[in-house]
C-alpha cells in the first residue's frame, strides 16, 4: 500500500516516499539502486547519494492516490523514459506512454508489481556486482529471497 501522495504541477501524483523531482529506488537485498540508460537497459548500481542517474518520478496513472490500487509509472529523471516491463520477465526503459506495461503498484511491502504481468521487479543476489541486472519474477517466490523483490525510495538520497 502506498503511504499517500504529493501532487506536481502537471496534475499527477507520485507515492509520499518519492519526491516530485525524483529519489532513488534502493533495492532490499544491499546497497544497489535502480538504474538505467539512455539505450533503455535496466540494471543494479551501487547507490551514491543524489546523483541524477539513479533519480526516478513515479507519475499516477489511475486508482486511490495512496490507496492500495494506485497505479504509477517509473520514470527516470534523466532520461525521461519509463521502466517497462517485457514479455520475457525482463524489463527496460522506453518512451512514456499509455500502456500496462509501464504501469505499476507498490503494496506495503515496498514490492513493485507490474499491472501487465503480474510479477515483481526484482534485484540482484546479494553480493552482486555492480550492474548486475534487474529483472522481473513471481512475488515471494521461494528462490527469491523477498528483499531482492524490495524497493524504498529515497533510501540513499542526500
Amino acid at each position: 500500500m502506498l503511504a499517500g501522495a504529493l501532487l506536481v504541477a502537471v496534475a499527477a501524483a507520485v507515492p509520499a516516499s518519492a519526491s516530485a523531482t525524483g529519489d532513488s529506488l534502493q533495492n532490499g537485498s544491499g546497497e544497489l539502486c535502480l538504474s538505467a540508460t539512455a539505450s533503455g537497459t535496466v540494471s543494479g548500481v551501487y547507490c551514491s547519494g543524489s546523483t541524477n542517474t539513479l533519480q526516478w518520478t513515479a507519475p499516477y496513472v489511475s486508482g486511490g492516490v495512496g490507496d492500495a490500487d494506485e497505479v504509477f509509472q517509473l520514470q527516470d529523471v534523466v532520461t525521461g523514459q519509463c521502466l517497462e516491463a517485457t514479455a520475457d520477465a525482463a524489463v527496460t526503459t522506453t518512451s512514456c506512454g499509455a500502456t500496462a506495461a509501464q504501469d505499476w503498484t507498490q503494496d506495503g511491502s515496498e514490492v513493485l508489481v507490474s499491472e501487465a504481468t503480474g510479477l515483481c521487479l526484482t534485484g540482484a543476489h546479494p553480493g552482486a556486482s555492480e550492474s548486475e541486472a534487474v529483472d522481473m519474477t513471481a512475488c515471494g517466490s521461494l528462490d527469491n529471497p523477498p528483499d531482492r523483490q524490495q524497493w524504498f525510495w529515497g533510501a540513499w538520497d542526500s
